[in-house]
């Protein structure tokens, strides 16, 4: 999906055939850094400039929340 390791981060989550409704991202300290609604499988993602540490994905389909861990250094 992405990886999951990166410095100047920048990704795109490919959702496939699965509907997506939003991702949210949160930073080590549990703020919100970014929020987007989805409107087509591709969903650019850009963590640039953020601080270093463990990140939280959150990917929301409506049915079911999804949340994977991505590391910035």
């Amino acid at each position: 999906m992405f990886n999951q390791n990166c410095r100047w981060c920048e990704f795109t989550i490919l959702t496939g055939t699965q509907k997506v409704v939003s991702v949210e991202v949160y930073n080590p300290i549990g703020q919100l850094v970014f929020s987007q609604p989805v409107y087509n499988n591709n969903i650019p993602v850009s963590l640039n400039n953020r601080e270093s540490g463990l990140y939280l994905i959150k990917i929301s389909t409506g049915e079911e929340v999804i949340v994977k861990k991505i590391i910035v250094e």
